[in-house]
């Protein structure tokens, strides 16, 4: 379980909207850093649309049945109750894998209920809880539609904490 706070930090990487600044101590400072490339996670609506490549259906795949999870990604009735290696799934048009199940995915925005009209609705401004999406291997196959929310605080759930390994 990789937090929002150490992927971006909890201090300028916590700023977001107002900065797109991180922590250096960060897993994207320290990538950052290293590459001079400001890597940063997606808006949860950049996130949805790499997501959907082009469909606007509940899965890539042109389906709203919850049984094309089989195919594109792992959850709580095919998991084995852990996560799988990337890629063994089928990717969307556009040749991203992994986008439904098997792990959720942080995204930069705060959680503040529906997200608002446009092509790129800016988040909320602040918050206690950001917005996870993609649904994850413990979780139902209906968690893993294109639009499924789910939010949890920047430093995560205590119980489930891991520091991530230096890079």
């Amino acid at each position: 379980q990789i937090t929002y706070n150490d992927i971006r930090g909890s201090s300028d990487g916590a700023k977001w909207p107002a900065t797109n600044l991180v922590d250096a101590a960060s897993f994207f400072g320290v990538l950052r850093e290293k590459t001079g490339v400001l890597f940063d996670l997606p808006t949860e609506a950049q996130w949805e649309y790499a997501c959907r490549a082009g469909t606007m259906t509940a899965y890539n795949n042109g389906s709203d049945d919850d049984s094309a999870m089989a195919d594109l990604g792992w959850h709580s009735g095919n998991s084995g109750s852990q996560t799988h290696e990337a890629g063994l799934k089928a990717p969307n048009a556009w040749g991203l894998y992994d986008m439904h199940g098997n792990v959720r995915e942080w995204s930069l925005d705060w959680s503040a209920g529906s997200l608002a009209g446009g092509s790129d609705p800016a988040g909320a401004v602040s918050g206690s809880r950001r917005v996870k999406r993609g649904g994850g291997w413990g979780s139902t196959a209906s968690n893993g539609r294109s639009a499924y929310r789910n939010t949890i605080p920047p430093r995560g759930f205590p119980e489930l904490h891991h520091r991530f390994p230096p890079c």
